[in-house]
């Protein structure tokens, strides 16, 4: 889901695990995560990873504002960061600013091209903001990165229903569900 964070100076610390874990409870990881900001022992990529999994948390928790504030501060401390960007773009989405969105989506995928989520969040800002050609070339990206990933073909059997392509849909959706 996310980009690899870096490893951190205390690798096997249970604190910067439920940071940057995928799994971690939005709470936990949003505590996690202030307690690493906090410590003050990470820097660099580190630290903005740090601000960027909190950001994840409180996007989560819909505390957008919050979540901006930890975005920005990470993209400021590590502007190549994909994964800040493809968040905060996932807020500017929630927030209904899609232009800054596809924008923030932009940029990840400059930086780093093979990044999934980006084309599937940048797909869905697109298709919310009624572009389903565009919509559709990014989702067939996803399809073309990661086979595997049922987002990409579900999200273009949409497009191709919304198009009337009932077959092509359908057998989009039969891909996802395999």
């Amino acid at each position: 889901m996310f980009a690899q964070p870096p490893a951190a100076r205390a690798e096997g610390d249970q604190t910067w695990q439920a940071c940057i874990s995928t799994r971690t409870a939005p709470d936990d990881k949003v505590a996690a995560c202030g307690t690493v900001i906090e410590i003050g022992c990470e820097t660099g990529k580190n630290l903005a990873a740090a601000y960027c999994f909190r950001g994840h948390g409180l996007t989560e928790k819909r505390e957008f504002d919050a979540a901006l504030s930890d975005l920005n501060e990470s993209i400021r401390l590590d502007p190549t960061s994909a994964c800040a960007l493809t968040n905060r773009g996932r807020v500017y989405a929630f927030k209904r600013d899609l232009d800054r969105a596809i924008a923030d989506y932009d940029e990840a995928i400059r930086i780093d091209p093979a990044f999934v989520l980006a084309y599937i969040n940048r797909g869905n800002a697109y298709r919310d903001s009624e572009q389903l050609d565009r919509a559709a070339a990014d989702y067939g990206e996803v399809i073309k990165l990661a086979p595997a990933d049922a987002r990409g073909w579900r999200n273009r059997g949409m497009i191709r229903l919304y198009h009337g392509d009932t077959k092509g849909g359908l057998a989009d959706y039969d891909k996802a569900l395999q």
